[in-house]
C-alpha cells in the first residue's frame, strides 16, 4: 500500500518582488517595533497597518489565485495579521495609545515611500510597487480605485 503525503503544492503563479516589497516592509516596522517597543514605530505601525493592513484582510485576493494548499495562501495571511496583532499587543500589553496628532509621521512615510515607488513604476515594466500602477489579480476593494498612477497617489495619501 503506497500513501502519498502532499504537505504543499508549488504555486502555480509567479511571484513579483514589487507586489510582496510594501507588505515586507510592514512587516520589518512590526519586528522591530515588537523587539524595540518604540513608540515612534508604534504610531507608525498603528495607522498603516490598522488601516492599510486590514483592506486586504477584508477583501483577500489571494483567495481567487491560490487555495490552503500553496505556500502564498499563508504568506498572505501571515504578512496581513500578524502586524495588526504586533500592534494590538503593544496596545493592550504596554498600553501604548496612539494620538490622533501623530497621524503625520505615517503619511510622511507613505509620501516618502510613493516619492521612491512612483518613478520606480513608471520606469520599469510590470513594476507595482504599493500598489500605485495597476489592480492585483482577483478581487480587491482596491479594484474601485482609478487606473491612473497619479490619482490612486492622490487618494491613498
Amino acid at each position: 500500500m503506497n500513501v502519498t503525503l502532499v504537505l504543499i503544492k508549488t504555486p502555480s503563479i509567479v511571484l513579483n518582488t514589487s507586489e510582496n516589497l510594501s507588505k515586507s516592509f510592514t512587516t520589518l516596522l512590526s519586528v522591530f517595533m515588537l523587539c524595540k517597543k518604540s513608540r515612534g514605530l508604534y504610531d507608525v505601525c498603528f495607522y498603516i497597518c490598522c488601516s492599510l493592513g486590514l483592506i486586504p484582510i477584508l477583501t483577500p485576493a489571494v483567495i481567487s489565485r491560490t487555495g490552503p494548499g500553496y505556500y502564498r495562501y499563508y504568506q498572505f495571511w501571515l504578512e496581513h495579521i500578524l502586524p495588526v496583532y504586533g500592534v494590538a499587543y503593544m496596545t493592550m500589553v504596554h498600553g501604548f495609545v496612539s494620538k490622533r496628532k501623530m497621524i503625520y509621521k505615517p503619511v510622511l512615510l507613505l509620501l516618502v515611500l510613493g516619492v521612491f515607488a512612483i518613478p520606480a513604476n513608471l520606469a520599469y515594466e510590470n513594476a507595482n510597487y504599493l500598489y500605485l500602477a495597476a489592480n492585483t489579480d482577483g478581487t480587491s476593494i482596491a479594484n474601485l480605485l482609478p487606473t491612473n498612477i497619479w490619482l490612486r497617489a492622490g487618494i491613498y495619501t
